[in-house]
């Protein structure tokens, strides 16, 4: 009998592999030796990816979708400043990814440049972005666009410095700072 397998599911799971072998081996990072490192054979890999570009796509999809699930659940909680919080929890709890994805930009904005399909894809997600966490906090775009600006600032400045300190904490006071003109 043959094997059933849940297409989407999978290719989430292939998805979320190629996020880590992106961050880790940049935009160098060959069809094969995704395949090799995802366990997988290249036919398989070029079945749901015909190309880098595209896997890169799915990646900066696969990530925009993870992330407005979690949007969603903070719709739930009644009190933007409530959400603000958790949103900060979460960029906290998952500083890790948040990297590999700079990474992943940075590497693609040097190899591709800033008008590649990639960067297009990469600016369509963070305009999503925008427009989710502004519904969120009750707040406009462009003060959106600055707390968006200000975590993504923390975090690429933690990703030179090695620093450790509070990062919910921080973002706290950068946002307060943003929407309220206080710390």
């Amino acid at each position: 009998m043959p094997k059933h397998v849940d297409r989407d599911a999978y290719r989430r799971e292939l998805v979320a592999g190629c996020v880590e072998l992106f961050a880790a081996r940049g935009y160098g990072l060959t069809m094969r030796e995704a395949a090799k490192r995802l366990g997988v054979s290249t036919g398989t890999l070029y079945h749901y990816f015909p190309n880098k570009q595209a896997m890169l796509r799915a990646v900066v999809e696969g990530v925009t979708e993870l992330d407005a699930a979690f949007g969603e659940t903070l719709l739930a909680i009644g009190d933007p400043s409530e959400r603000l919080f958790t949103m900060q929890r979460y960029i906290a709890e998952n500083e890790e990814r948040f990297a590999h994805h700079m990474r992943v930009v940075l590497e693609v904005l040097r190899v591709e440049g800033p008008e590649s399909e990639s960067m297009q894809a990469i600016r369509a997600a963070t305009e999503r972005y925008v427009h989710t966490l502004a519904a969120l906090l009750e707040v406009d775009a462009d003060t959106s666009r600055q707390l968006l600006a200000l975590s993504n600032g923390h975090l690429f400045q933690r990703l030179i410095e090695g620093r450790d300190e509070d990062l919910t904490r921080v973002l706290a006071e950068g946002h307060a700072r943003i929407l309220f003109g206080r710390t």
